[in-house]
């Protein structure tokens, strides 16, 4: 769970931007984390980099401990997806060539490629990260009369080991591809 004020600020846009390849867009965002009953201020930028085919997308995020005291902990990055209910849908963790149930509750630690499929949607998105990561994800339910709970998708976060010294940044980077074939079958 967050502890401070960093995940309730507004971003701002500190740049839009286009080449014949790309559209860039960068966010920034300063706030308090709390480490042990501390608070420490901190900035993030998240920098946004489009294909203009629309099949890639690079998330780069830069953390800058603007404190007097070291930043330790894990700093995560939530993926919302309403998929992958049906037969053969899921996340796998290809390193460690296990796949998980969007459905249920998750947990991986290290992995290094991460493959999101949805048969019934017809797509697969491949999550690379640059360092590993934690991976956890829940499923988004909703609770009916008739006939109980829904499944609508699954909440995916994505963590990253966290060590920023006084005045230092540490910078975390997600690749993703989205197409119909993207990896390989895990196993």
């Amino acid at each position: 769970a967050d502890q401070g004020d960093l995940v309730h600020q507004s971003a701002r846009v500190i740049s839009v931007s286009q080449n014949s390849k790309h559209i860039e867009c960068v966010l920034e965002m300063n706030g308090k984390v709390d480490s042990g009953g501390t608070p420490l201020q901190v900035r993030v930028r998240k920098a946004y980099l489009w294909d203009l085919q629309g099949t890639q997308l690079k998330v780069s995020y830069q953390v800058t401990n603007e404190s007097g005291l070291p930043l330790d902990g894990i700093f995560s990055s939530e993926l919302n997806i309403m998929a992958g209910s049906s037969e053969g849908g899921g996340i796998g963790c290809i390193n460690e060539k296990r796949e998980f149930n969007l459905t249920e509750d998750q947990f991986s630690e290290h992995c290094r490629q991460l493959q999101i499929k949805s048969p019934e949607l017809g797509f697969e998105i491949a999550l690379l990260p640059k360092k590993e990561i934690t991976l956890w994800s829940y499923p988004l339910e909703t609770e009916n009369a008739s006939p109980g709970i829904t499944y609508q998708g699954a909440c995916i976060n994505l963590g990253w080991d966290l060590d920023v010294a006084p005045g230092e940044s540490a910078d975390f980077e997600l690749g993703l591809r989205i197409g119909r074939t993207v990896l390989k079958k895990i196993g």
